[in-house]
């Protein structure tokens, strides 16, 4: 705990005990060693020596957040548990829902800290809340000290660094929580698409912009097979409102027969074009999707920079028999705002 510098930046003192904590496919946590998010994105068993009669605080969580270098989000809480008689995790009182490792992609190894704390009482008037906002900048010495927990009698922990899965696991939650699946497709993309706009302006599942902002043609780049072809679609389910999408899709962007990622040696059915959403209408979505075609090359429908309007992405992709998505991202917009 020491070494990894868990004391000080989490804990003023290194816990009394180590805790045992067993993934799927037996796989155990060791102070350190380093396992991979797809790994662990199941809730574990967690034991630890326990006296009986006494209730114990669980939690896991990530100092780490965004990255070790600059862990603005200090701490990340994974897993959050109180009251639990003697060490039956599931008879306790979950505050925080457990959540697999997540670290961002380029970020490094993240610390994930399991600690277990001897209650003196039990703890009352806490609400579960899995929200995401509700994780950040959990203080765990904080809350440890305003439920008179002291500190940890037990303690474990391990490394972590992206792997496809992160982007898996947060491609699905982002897609379902905005509502992106079931409106625009079934099933969410498993691979992330990096888009950048013009001045280094970044796509990140959701990301709030202007039309101003997202005008040009933006650089796209995802996963690749060697030697495959693949179609891009840029689309909007909410025009000319997400409250009355009656032109659900409006295609900004189509093309087939990418090499690669080589999107200008591609068949364009529709150049793109930037977002428009008309005022009063709220935030848009729009969403990017990539999918491979299997079958290889596919006689292209004619160029169609016009009709726009109506266009079902689920459809195109039955009709080309495209299958699902295999990477995707999205952004918000709104009309251009001056002050």
């Amino acid at each position: 705990f020491q070494n990894d510098h868990i004391v000080p930046d989490v804990l003023n003192a290194c816990p009394l005990t180590t805790n045992k904590i067993t993934f799927s496919n037996n796989l155990t946590v060791n102070l350190g060693n380093e396992l991979t998010p797809t790994q662990v994105k199941d809730q574990p068993l967690v034991e630890w020596p326990v006296t009986p009669g006494t209730l114990y605080t669980l939690a896991t969580i990530d100092p780490d957040a965004p990255s070790r270098i600059s862990p603005t989000m200090r701490s990340v809480k994974h897993w959050l548990v109180v009251n639990i008689p003697d060490a039956n995790i599931t008879a306790g009182d979950i505050l925080a829902g457990f959540i697999g490792s997540g670290p961002g992609k380029g970020s490094g190894l993240h610390r994930y800290i399991t600690l277990i704390y001897k209650q003196t009482n039990r703890i009352k008037g806490l609400v579960r809340n899995d929200t995401i906002p509700s994780r950040l900048g959990f203080n765990m010495t904080k809350f440890a000290l305003d439920h008179k927990l002291g500190e940890p009698v037990s303690g474990n922990f391990y490394h972590a660094q992206w792997d496809e899965y992160v982007d898996e696991r947060d491609n699905d939650r982002a897609f379902r929580d905005d509502g992106i699946v079931p409106d625009v497709i079934d099933a969410s993309p498993k691979g992330r698409i990096e888009v950048t706009f013009a001045n280094n302006i970044t796509v990140n599942l959701g990301t709030q912009l202007t039309p101003a902002q997202t005008s040009q043609q933006p650089l796209v780049e995802w996963q690749t097979v060697k030697c495959a072809l693949y179609t891009l679609a840029l689309v909007d389910p909410d025009a000319p409102s997400r409250v009355d999408p009656i032109y659900r899709n409006w295609r900004h962007w189509l093309v087939m027969n990418i090499p690669g990622k080589q999107i200008s040696y591609g068949n364009i059915i529709s150049a793109f074009e930037g977002p428009a959403p008309p005022a009063g209408t709220g935030y848009h979505r729009y969403v990017f999707l990539v999918y491979e075609q299997k079958q290889g090359y596919i006689e292209p429908p004619p160029r169609d920079d016009v009709n726009r309007q109506r266009f079902s992405i689920e459809e195109f992709a039955t009709n080309y028999t495209l299958g699902e998505p295999v990477a995707g991202n999205y952004f918000l917009a709104n009309i251009n705002l001056h002050f």
